[in-house]
């Protein structure tokens, strides 16, 4: 027959086998964490971009006018402080907007870019421009590397490749690739 004063909860080296175990299930859980939030953030900002450049391609069909993304970063080839669209009305594509030459803003986008890299292929890639027919104006294409910035993590970046007929083709980049695809 049990006592009537038998004590309830744990005792000390249960709680202390607890503890060790949650200390495990962290010790491991945590870098997993860090990686699926990065593998996030990286998928993320390469839709967003893809959606952008889809969204230019559209608007310059459906208006028949040049359209054109241009970077915010005065860094050559940088694309992370983000981009604006707008349409060409000067017809000239591959230049800055001249909302006195009657240039229509028709998105800003602001991104929170931390911890990750948006890279052109080559400096010249600062506009991209799309032609009323929905093809590429720049020459030979043009490729953005989505990369979030610890080179060492084994988190693989996303390749935007846009080629001249306007189509946006994503790959990824795998971590042995991203020094090259992924630093400035």
């Amino acid at each position: 027959m049990p006592s009537a004063n038998r004590q309830k909860g744990f005792n000390l080296v249960e709680l202390m086998a607890v503890l060790a175990i949650t200390g495990i299930v962290i010790a491991v859980g945590v870098p997993q964490l860090n990686s699926t939030i990065s593998r996030g953030n990286v998928s993320a900002e390469a839709n967003r971009l893809m959606a952008s450049i889809n969204f230019a391609r559209s608007q310059a069909v459906n208006k028949q006018q040049i359209v054109t993304l241009e970077r915010k970063s005065l860094n050559p080839n940088d694309w992370t402080e983000g981009w604006t669209i707008y349409t060409d009305v000067g017809g000239e594509g591959n230049e800055g907007i001249n909302l006195a030459d009657g240039d229509v803003l028709l998105k800003d986008i602001v991104t929170d870019t931390s911890g990750l890299s948006l890279l052109a292929d080559n400096e010249g890639n600062n506009w991209i421009s799309f032609l009323p027919s929905g093809r590429l104006a720049e020459a030979g294409g043009v490729a953005i590397a989505v990369c979030n910035d610890d080179l060492n993590d084994g988190v693989i970046g996303s390749l935007l490749e846009v080629n001249l007929v306007g189509r946006v083709r994503r790959s990824a980049i795998a971590a042995a690739d991203k020094a090259v695809r992924c630093i400035p």
